[in-house]
């Protein structure tokens, strides 16, 4: 080997040690980033001789990073379902609640009895009024509630599809970045890297695939096979109301996703955009929520339904409201939406719109005070609640109870579905956090960068002293 060689390889060998150095550092340097992929440097015997970059190379896995985001996909869905259902549960109460619906009308009942054993009571018929309208009260609180939850929920969705529009634009923009850096021989690796992140952040929303294109490109797909990324972004729109009545449902007027102008079914469990928080949200939207305004409905029906009976009140002509009304009018045949919001107490009995007290004892129709002792319409309201029968409303099930015992149920009934989900969500947490460590598993590794790195020194040592070697025999030379 000449001189002129031996002084080009070793040259060659400096640079590569150099470089491998680098790359080493910055895996060290970064060896916490989230998204950061451990690189090493690729090495080839050059043409004449030496060593050169071939190219950096990274170490990850992406049929565990799929697994990985599609895990985090399903933890963010439960996650706003467990949201929603806690709502829900917040409204109407849970079961060992004191302000719960159930504890109300317990109050309610209680009274019932107390004023029953005294119905001369002035202060018993007012404190019986009080706890009737403060039933009704926790009863609209709770509608309007469950309401506000929907409409949470629809937020959320146009939240959502900004920022997965977002995502796939930046996406989109760093496709472009690394295709022309991979045809000038530039480093891709930072621009994949962020480009990884910003795929995380979006996977949350729908379970996203990655398929690998020329010169580093990537196409982006659902978990279901809904394109959302290939040559350009697809188009995802929608169009959020800004107001959310218990009529509203799917199409009357609440909207669904657009997907390059045609409408996602969001309400099959295995479409194209399912799996992650988006379609958790639209299942909040239009079925959860929605079934508990209707349990609430029926319940609401149930207790106006229940003192509505003509044979209670001998004042009360047929087809009149009872003591609980739908604004006064009454309740119905049937549990109308929004039932819930809209039931009132009687304004016969209503102090503060003409009403008198005393008509609890004596008939809503009564014209004028009855016998003070006659407590036979307060007990037959008792017995009404206490009644065990079988709902008029389907939505309260099929079994016979009490108006008491349905209250307890509507209660339970919400705490069961928040534990589900409850359940559901620590499952999913624990899986994306298995997958997460292999994923990390594949990172960064500190000690064996070290290794790495006294094997870079060493190389650099001995090209050194090539260098050294021939500079010395070149000094000789010139001394002959």
């Amino acid at each position: 080997m000449s001189l002129s060689a031996a002084l080009s390889s070793a040259v060659s060998g400096l640079t590569a040690a150099s470089r491998s150095a680098q790359t080493i550092s910055s895996n060290v340097a970064n060896a916490l980033t989230p998204g950061y992929a451990s690189r090493t440097t690729e090495l080839e015997s050059a043409s004449f001789g030496g060593v050169r970059l071939s190219g950096i190379s990274r170490r990850e896995n992406i049929a565990l990073t799929t697994d990985r985001r599609m895990a985090d996909a399903e933890v963010a869905g439960q996650d706003a379902r467990l949201t929603g259902l806690g709502k829900v549960v917040a409204a109407i109460g849970s079961a060992a609640s004191d302000d719960s619906i159930s504890a109300r009308l317990v109050d309610f009942e209680g009274a019932l009895i107390t004023t029953a054993s005294d119905p001369g009571s002035v202060s018993g018929l007012d404190s019986l009024f009080q706890k009737a309208a403060t039933l009704a009260s926790r009863i609209n609180e709770a509608g309007t509630a469950i309401q506000a939850a929907r409409l949470d929920a629809e937020t959320g969705i146009a939240s959502s599809v900004a920022r997965l529009n977002q995502g796939l634009a930046r996406v989109d923009k760093l496709n472009v970045e690394i295709a022309r850096r991979s045809v000038t021989g530039g480093d891709i690796n930072p621009l994949v890297d962020q480009r990884r992140q910003i795929i995380d952040g979006i996977s949350d929303i729908v379970p996203i695939r990655q398929i690998q294109r020329e010169n580093g490109r990537i196409a982006l797909i659902t978990g279901n096979g809904q394109l959302l990324l290939d040559s350009r972004p697809v188009e995802i729109s929608f169009s959020p109301t800004p107001a959310v009545t218990p009529s509203m449902g799917l199409g009357a007027p609440l909207g669904t996703v657009l997907v390059g102008g045609r409408e996602i079914d969001m309400a099959k469990p295995d479409g194209k955009l399912a799996g992650g928080e988006l379609s958790a949200l639209f299942d909040l939207r239009d079925r959860e929520l929605p079934g508990a305004q209707a349990q609430l409905d029926a319940f609401a029906w149930e207790l106006g339904q229940r003192l509505e009976a003509d044979a209670l009140d001998p004042t009360t002509p047929p087809g009149a409201p009872g003591l609980f009304t739908d604004v006064g009018a009454t309740v119905g045949s049937a549990p109308s939406a929004g039932l819930a919001q809209r039931l009132q107490v009687n304004a016969a009995v209503d102090p503060s719109n003409g009403g008198e007290t005393w008509r609890l004892r004596d008939g809503l129709n009564a014209a004028a005070p009855g016998e003070a002792g006659d407590a036979r319409l307060l007990n037959a309201l008792s017995e009404a609640l206490s009644l065990s029968r079988v709902p008029g409303a389907s939505a309260l099930g099929p079994t016979a109870r009490s108006l008491g015992g349905l209250a307890v149920e509507l209660s339970a009934r919400g705490d069961s579905r928040s534990f589900a989900a409850e359940t559901d969500l620590t499952f999913s947490a624990a899986r994306a956090d298995a997958l997460l460590e292999s994923e990390l598993s594949l990172g960064v590794d500190t000690d064996d960068e070290m290794r790495r790195l006294l094997l870079v020194e060493q190389a650099y040592a001995a090209n050194a002293r090539v260098i050294d070697a021939a500079g010395r025999m070149i000094d000789r030379l010139m001394e002959i």
